[in-house]
Order: structure tokens, then C-alpha cells, then sequence
């Protein structure tokens, strides 16, 4: 080291006219700067004429030619690693070099310039006296692959001091360096952020927003998840839509936040991981739970977490995603959700269809209420209207349910029920609201009694039969002379019956595609009865109805009888006249003749959606509903929450419930149980048909929901072990 010190000394006092070409290592470097130290220093860097724009060589060679006294040249080697074969040329160039009289140039290099001198001396040894080389080749420089500097002129500068940076921010090549496109903003802000930026790449963002981003990041900023915070993206999910659906700077913005920060185990990270940018942050969402079958373990946790994200999406949203779920074919339902009116409306075409309707409990809840049965005191009816829902979801009309039909349309049970004014008779009307909901039939009894339940309102219909014809001109005698409080009829459920406009038309389209929207109107009723009562306004409320509809009458294969020359009415489900039309399935009342069964007058035009005015049980039997706040906390428990099954004994349960009540049933999967009162608050329930396995048994009291109870049933002689 102290050689090489010694040779520039000797250098400096000597007659030379040439530069004297001197290779160092990094320590000799620095050794050589302080050793020299009073001597003028030529920086190549001063002679950038831009932060990012090569030196001007021609004035550099020319100053250095015109120097005066002792010089030292620092940064040329650094220049020329990057100009591959041109560094040869150059240097020879300077080693013959002519300076001024008394004049002395050291041309500091590195070990990358080492091979070139070496090769210059082997083509002419005569110049060996002008270089001074190290025995064996130095070391390079260490690197700081941390720094980042902006420009050639920045890197030279940095090179001059014995730091030579790992990046550089440059348009131009520069050799032995990581080099950053000034123009690729992501690029930067990766090596600004390695740890935060490695699960993303270039495509994740537009070059305009990687620029904003930066820009955000050359002010005071350092800390970029505090920057993303900033913006209030947490919890991700419950903004999902806004920004999802969106196309500016901050939705994207929430787009890289997930990225970086989103839980792989959760929904949204799975959509993330799948997703390049922004722009298909929504469609993932709504399509990636199809790559997710039903026996992965991450499918009932996704699914929930899916509906949660989408939660808000419109029907268009949604259209184009209803096509892809036919690639699970029968399971398809499982897909599907309650979110928006084109999902609900896929799930009735999808039964009709002969998917499955095992997942309607998580998928459409409310389709799922309306299904379950709702116990009348004569099972006959609980089993007729189990049926008619079954076929009207399912668009079909079974064989048996249509001879059974036929069966009612002659015997007419119905006449055995009470009418809605005799009901109504013994209804007192202080504090008691009426709500009059058109075409409101039994069918939609055990929707409600989950509706009340969740609006904890205690339930009691009682259910009687309309006049005949079952059409509103006969049948609002209850709301024309009710003398309390009562509200505007709401014929949102009728309207939907009428009016094949609105896309119902079962010609164009078989499914009952209606059904979400009778629903929904249902559900706003009880809602309303919920507030009233709740606000204190009255103490009870009565939701009634003037007529029930058919659709199986619509569905079914197209019947018609004779009218004997009455005018059919009501798409033929009765007729007026003076001399009316006989037959075991026509019932007559006043001057007119009901159809009983799904036959219709001749004359008539077929229905499209539903249809009323006819004697079906669906059509003439209407509930009475009162409801009231639901005033006490039932509580229950089991005895033993494990029962026992064998070949020859069905499980049984004890059920305590206290306070004591009365009337009390239960219902697991769909099937009602009876509860047989054995004491005060103690009841039995015979578990008939069910295996061994794990159950959710549902208990009501009077008709009204209670709570539910998970239970397991074992096979005699198992040992079933507790492991919490």
C-alpha cells in the first residue's frame, strides 16, 4: 500500500510529461485520497451536464491536458466499466497524453480497469513506466446495495468518495449496478420497500398510479403501511364494494393495501392472490369460490365471507356469474346466495332444473322458512300445504298432490273451518292495527312464524276460509267494516300474480321466478307490524288477507270444462250466469260456479303468473294473524343433550322448560316432533326415524319460536366423549 503512495510521490516530482495510470484497491484508495490530499482533486462527476446526462469527455481530456501543477483524476474508471470495449481506447488515449510542463495527472481505478491496463502494457511494454499495477488483481469495491442515488452524476460523485451505490436511478447503462428506469416508479418504490413490495409486481398498478404513489413517498411520508392506513381501508370487507366497484387512485390504492396485508386464509386474500389488478378485483370476487368444491374445508368459511364482501351487489353485478355455476352442476345451488333478486330467482330455476335443494338453508334462507311446514291442527291440511309448496317451488305438479286435489275439490274440507267474519267477530279492535295484505294465503305460515321469531313478536294465526268466489270484491267485508285503526291495503303480493309484464309470464318462463318478491313483501309487513309495535303506537297488530292464489292451477295440464253458457271469469275459475254448471269439482254459491280443482271454465284465457277465484284450499283458506311483542325469556334445556338409538327404540330427549308452557313441538331437519308434556316444565320428545349423528333440534311453544338446541344422537352401548 505504501508503495503505490510512494510511486505517485515519486511520480509528482519527476519530469514526466504523461499521466501516470494507477489501479488501487479500496483501501489504497482511500489511502492514496489522504496521502494526496492537498493536491487539486478532477472529479469527472463536475463534468455531468445534467443530474442524469453523461460527462462531457471532450472538455474533461481537454482540462486535463490544460492542468497546471499536480493533479488527481477520481470517477473515470468508474465511467468506463460501463463502456465495455471504448475503455481501452480511452485510456490509451490518456496514456499518451502530452500535459503541461511541470504538470502531473494520477488516474485513479479500480480493479475492473486492472485487465485493460494489463492488456495496453502487453501491446506496447515501452508504456509500463506510466501504470502502476498491484501484483494480482484487487478487489472490487463493496457495494451498498441499501443506497439508491438519482443520475450518473450522483453515482460517479458517490464513486469518487470510495461509496459506490448498489442502485441507480437512470436512463443510461451503467455496469455492476442495479439500474432503475426513471420512468418505472414501481421499480423504485420495490427497492425503496423490498419487504413490502414482494408480493407485487408492475402489472398490479398503471404507470400513472406507481408515479402517484412515489410522489407520495419524496415528501415527508416514510412509512407506507401508515400511508395506506391513512386511508381507512380496515376492516377490508366491510368497504369491499365501494372500492371494488370504483376506478380512481384510492380504490386502487385499497387494492395494493390488500395485496400487501390481506390474510391468505380468508376469502378476500385467496381473490386477492388470484387477482393482477384493481380493475378485476370485483369479478374475482364473485367467481373465485368457484374454484372452491364443497368438500374443501375452506368452503363454508369462504362462502359466508364471499356474502359479506358482496353484500350490496346489484342484479347486474351478478348476471354474469350466474352462468358459471352450472360447471357444479346439480350442486350449482350451493353457489348462490341470498344477496340480490337475480340469485334468489336462480335458485327457483335451478330446482326446476332438478339441482338439489339440500344447501337452500344457507343459500336462501327465506325460500328454506317457506318450505318448512307449518302444523295446523288438522295434519291433513299441514300435508296438503307441505305438498302444494314443494310442487310450487319446484314447478312440477305430482301425480298424487293433483288426484288429492281432485279428492278436496269434492269433499271440500274447508267448509269444516271457520269464516274470516266469524274470526273477526271476536277481535277487539282497541290498540289493535290492522294490516290488510292481499292475497295472502296459508302457504306462507311458516315463513312467518320464522319472521317472528326474528322479530321477536309473538305469533297466533288462526285460519279460516274466504267467500266464494275468492276474489277482493267479495272478500274486504273485514276491512270495510273494521271500526279500529288500519292501514292502506298493500296488493304488492296480488300485483305480482297479475302482471306477467314484469317478467312472470310462466309462457316465457316456466320457473316461479316470482316467489323472491312475494317473499320480500311478506317480510315488509311483519317488519312493519314490528315497528308499530315497538314504537308503542298499539299493542296488538292483525295482518289478514281477502283471498289466497294458485299456482299449480296455472302449471297444471290444461283442463277445461264446460261453463253451460255462464261468462268464465277469473281466467276461468268461476262463472256467472242464471243457470250454472254442475259437476263434482264446481261448488256453487249465490249465482255463481267455482272451480274447485285445476280445471277452468271454457271461454277463459289461462293464467300467466297465479290465479284466484277459484275453490282450492290455497286459494280459499286465509290467516288471521295477531301479533304482540313478545313479553318473556323462555328458557331450555336438556336433561342429557346425547341420546341413545338401537333397532329396536327411537332416541328420545327431555326438554326442561321453564317458565311452564303448553303446546310445545319441535322440529329437526324439516320434521315436526311433538313434545309430550310428562310434568311442570318437563316434556319428552320421541325422536322417531333419526340415526345416529349430530342435530339442531328447533323448539316452539304455541306455534311461536323458541330457540335452538344442538344434540347428538348414539348408538346404545357408545360412549360418546365430551371434548370440551
Amino acid at each position: 500500500m505504501r508503495d503505490t503512495i510512494a510511486k505517485i510521490k515519486q511520480y509528482f516530482g519527476s519530469a514526466s510529461q504523461f499521466p501516470l495510470l494507477v489501479v488501487v484497491s479500496p483501501e489504497e484508495y482511500q489511502e492514496v485520497l489522504q496521502a494526496n490530499q492537498q493536491e487539486k482533486i478532477i472529479y469527472v462527476s463536475g463534468y455531468c451536464v445534467g443530474a442524469d446526462k453523461e460527462p462531457d469527455i471532450a472538455k474533461l481530456e481537454k482540462d486535463v491536458r490544460s492542468s497546471q501543477g499536480n493533479s488527481l483524476l477520481l470517477g473515470f474508471g468508474d465511467y468506463l466499466v460501463s463502456k465495455a470495449g471504448e475503455a481501452k481506447k480511452y485510456l490509451t488515449r490518456y496514456k499518451a497524453m502530452t500535459l503541461q510542463p511541470k504538470s502531473h495527472v494520477v488516474i485513479l481505478l479500480g480493479a475492473s480497469m486492472y485487465p485493460v491496463l494489463k492488456d495496453i502494457i502487453k501491446e506496447d511494454p515501452r508504456t509500463v513506466s506510466r501504470v502502476v499495477l498491484p501484483e494480482d488483481v484487487p478487489q472490487n469495491f463493496v457495494v451498498n446495495e441499501d443506497e439508491v442515488v438519482y443520475g450518473i452524476k450522483a453515482y460517479l460523485k458517490a464513486c469518487e468518495m470510495g461509496n459506490p451505490p448498489g442502485k441507480v436511478k437512470t436512463a443510461l447503462r451503467i455496469a455492476n449496478v442495479t439500474v432503475i428506469d426513471p420512468e418505472n416508479h414501481f421499480a423504485e418504490l420495490n427497492n425503496r420497500y423490498p419487504a413490502v413490495f414482494k408480493n407485487l409486481s408492475p402489472a398490479n398498478g398503471t404507470p400513472e398510479y406507481w408515479r402517484k404513489l412515489l410522489a407520495a413517498f419524496d415528501g415527508n411520508e416514510k412509512d407506507f403501511r401508515r400511508y395506506l392506513e391513512g386511508h381507512r381501508f380496515s376492516p377490508p370487507e366491510l368497504c369491499f364494494l365501494k372500492y371494488a366497484k370504483s376506478n380512481d387512485y384510492v380504490s386502487w390504492l385499497y387494492f395494493i393495501w390488500l395485496k400487501i396485508f390481506a390474510n391468505s386464509r380468508d376469502y378476500l386474500g385467496f381473490v386477492v392472490s388470484k387477482t393482477t389488478t384493481s380493475d378485476d378485483l370485483l369479478e374475482t370476487a364473485k367467481n373465485a369460490i368457484l374454484d372452491i368444491g364443497l368438500s374443501d374445508s375452506r368452503f363454508p368459511v369462504f362462502y359466508e365471507q364471499r356474502k359479506t364482501l358482496l353484500k350490496g351487489c346489484s342484479d347486474a353485478d351478478i348476471a354474469n356469474f350466474i352462468p358459471l355455476i352450472h360447471r357444479h352442476g346439480t350442486d350449482r345451488i350451493a353457489y348462490l346466495t341470498d344477496n340480490t333478486k337475480r340469485e334468489k330467482q336462480e335458485v327457483l330455476v335451478a330446482l326446476g332444473e332438478g339441482a338439489k335443494g339440500d344447501y337452500l338453508q344457507t343459500s336462501y334462507p327465506a325460500l328454506f322458512a317457506y318450505l318448512q311446514d307449518y302444523r295446523i291442527v288438522d295434519e291433513s291440511l299441514t300435508a296438503y300445504f307441505s305438498a302444494y309448496k314443494k310442487c310450487k317451488v319446484y314447478n312440477t305438479v305430482d301425480a298424487s298432490f293433483a288426484e288429492l286435489v281432485k279428492v278436496y275439490g269434492a269433499k271440500r274440507p274447508y267448509n269444516s273451518l271457520p269464516t274470516r267474519s266469524t274470526v273477526f267477530s271476536d277481535i277487539k279492535t282497541d290498540r289493535t292495527l290492522l294490516i290488510f295484505l292481499d292475497a295472502l294465503g296459508v302457504e306462507y305460515l311458516g315463513y312467518i312464524q320464522k319472521l317472528c321469531a326474528e322479530f321477536k313478536l309473538k305469533y297466533d294465526p288462526t285460519i279460516a276460509r274466504a267467500n266464494l268466489p275468492t276474489i277482493t270484491g267479495v272478500n274486504r267485508e273485514f276491512y270495510d267494516e273494521w271500526q279500529g285503526q288500519k292501514e292502506n291495503p298493500i296488493k304488492t303480493i296480488d300485483d305480482l300474480k297479475h302482471n306477467p309484464e314484469r317478467g312472470y309470464d310462466f309462457h316465457k318462463s316456466p320457473y316461479p321466478i316470482h316467489l323472491p318478491e312475494e317473499l320480500d313483501a311478506v317480510r315488509e309487513a311483519i317488519e312493519r307490524a314490528a315497528v308499530k309495535l315497538r314504537a308503542g303506537d298499539f299493542d296488538t297488530v292483525i295482518i289478514a288477507s281477502d283471498h289466497g292464489a294458485s299456482r299449480l292451477a296455472v302449471i297444471s295440464p290444461d283442463i277445461i270444462i264446460d261453463s253451460g253458457g255462464c261468462e268464465a271469469k277469473s281466467s276461468g275459475r268461476y262463472c256467472q250466469g242464471a243457470v250454472l254448471p254442475k259437476g263434482d269439482n264446481i261448488t256453487k254459491e249465490n249465482d255463481y260456479a267455482i272451480v274447485a280443482d285445476y280445471s277452468r271454465f271454457r271461454g277463459s284465457r289461462s293464467a300467466s303468473v297465479e290465479v284466484h277465484g277459484g275453490a282450492t284450499l290455497e286459494e280459499i283458506l286465509v290467516p288471521i294473524i295477531m301479533l304482540t311483542l313478545e313479553t318473556r325469556s323462555i328458557q331450555v334445556t336438556f336433561e342429557n343433550n346425547v341420546a341413545e338409538v338401537s333397532h329396536k327404540k327411537a332416541a328420545e330427549l327431555i326438554l326442561i322448560i321453564t317458565p311452564d308452557c303448553d303446546n310445545v313441538m319441535t322440529r329437526v331437519n324439516g320434521t315436526n316432533y311433538k313434545a309430550e308434556k310428562l310434568e311442570k316444565s318437563r316434556f319428552r320428545v320421541v325422536l322417531q326415524g333419526l340415526k345416529k349423528g349430530q342435530y339442531k333440534m328447533e323448539i316452539y311453544e304455541n306455534q311461536n319460536y323458541i330457540v335452538s338446541k344442538d344434540f347428538t344422537i348414539k348408538s346404545k352401548g357408545i360412549e360418546v366423549r365430551d371434548d370440551f
